[in-house]
């Protein structure tokens, strides 16, 4: 696991635009993030990488770019390289008499250390990705749509590819993705939407991530996600959203489960707001013919003031008997109190007390490990520029 959930570069970085060009160039020394901070006799920070990309406006409907990288790690010498390229095809589909309707694609090939004579293949002694997307909207329905397949590309301290699944905001099932395993993995995703004129939504999501082992091997392993939700206004001050997962996991491990959430907000005049959110997670786990079932509770309570002032009490429970911290004679419960408060622009304290749950947690695509904790912590976050 990580232990921070950003890529560091220690160098320079510049970046030039223009209103058809953007061109960005660097050179650094990167972290290694598999180790935590403040290990006596230990630099997390070896080896170097250069490059850089041109983004270019080939048409005001077409972008297209070249990336390349060279990096020197561990002995480990590699010069990478990457094209992409975006199409937005709502003038074509108008110029073709179909009205209404937006779409683009979106496609990116990128090979760890470049073959030229093979720079588009998809053979699996390459490390390469593939990453393609399309987007369409009509009327009042959205769909979206990806496909990504990686080979031997999981770059230490370098890279961080995106996920194969969908990145969820649920607590619970940020605890519960799949961390990508960029060594030989391939997924498609495929979310369909819909608006109605009151302000309710629905949502509906399919997922499946392919792990790969002997060429031409008809088992592989992989996982299956369902994700629904709807969201609706109730009243003038109140919004409302629930919530169902169910997924099927054979990578790496064997569990099937189901959640159920809702999340409400309430505004209760211009400055103040005050959230609920409840999930409920049932986990049926398998380890060879031994059955190792368990349920999870999240609760949290959260008000907000305008400006920059929050508090929030959180409650969880879980019947996990193999979980780090937890009580093998039954149900082991963490609670937490935080405050925030923005004391300036760019400036803001946080206090935490009570009991922190270790565990995997996602933001934005990227995972990364949370140590477990009691007691009061406080930080102060301070930003320049």
């Amino acid at each position: 696991r990580r232990y921070q959930i950003v890529r560091d570069l220690d160098g320079l970085h510049l970046r030039y635009r223009t209103d058809r060009a953007t061109v960005v160039l660097l050179r650094g020394t990167p972290i290694n993030t598999n180790l935590p901070p403040g290990l006596l006799g230990i630099d997390r920070r070896q080896g170097t990488i250069q490059g850089g990309s041109l983004q270019l406006k080939v048409h005001k409907d077409l972008d297209a770019g070249f990336s390349s990288l060279h990096y020197d790690i561990g002995g480990q010498r590699e010069t990478g390289a990457a094209l992409n390229a975006r199409w937005r095809l709502a003038p074509l589909l108008t110029y073709l008499g179909i009205e209404g309707l937006y779409a683009d694609l979106h496609g990116e090939y990128a090979q760890r250390d470049v073959a030229a004579d093979r720079f588009f293949s998809l053979d699996r002694d390459l490390g390469r990705a593939l990453y393609l997307s399309s987007s369409l909207t009509w009327g009042a329905w959205g769909l979206s749509l990806e496909y990504k397949n990686y080979e031997d590309f999981s770059l230490s301290q370098i890279n961080n590819p995106p996920t194969l699944i969908r990145e969820h905001a649920a607590y619970l099932l940020n605890r519960k993705t799949h961390d990508l395993l960029a060594d030989d993995e391939s997924g498609l995703q495929a979310e369909l939407s819909y608006a109605f004129t009151g302000g309710q939504a629905v949502t509906a999501n399919f997922t499946r991530a392919v792990r790969r082992y002997d060429s031409g091997d008809e088992d592989d392993e992989s996982l299956r996600e369902i994700f629904l939700q709807a969201d609706t206004p109730v009243g003038d001050y109140i919004d409302a959203q629930i919530f169902v997962d169910f997924s099927r996991n054979r990578i790496l491990e064997n569990e099937t489960s189901q959640l159920y959430g809702t999340l409400w907000n309430w505004s209760l005049n211009e400055g103040h707001t005050l959230n609920f959110d409840a999930q409920f997670q049932e986990v049926e786990r398998r380890f060879g013919t031994l059955d190792f079932p368990y349920n999870n509770l999240y609760l949290n309570l959260e008000a907000h003031r305008v400006p920059g002032l929050s508090a929030s009490i959180q409650l969880q429970r879980t019947t996990d008997e193999l979980e780090t911290g937890a009580d093998a004679s039954g149900a082991t419960w963490w609670w937490g109190l935080n405050l925030n408060a923005e004391i300036r622009n760019g400036h803001s304290i946080s206090v935490f007390a009570g009991q922190r749950r270790s565990g995997l947690a996602c933001t934005a695509g990227t995972c990364y490990e949370v140590l477990g904790f009691e007691g009061v912590e406080m930080r102060l976050h301070n930003r320049f520029f």
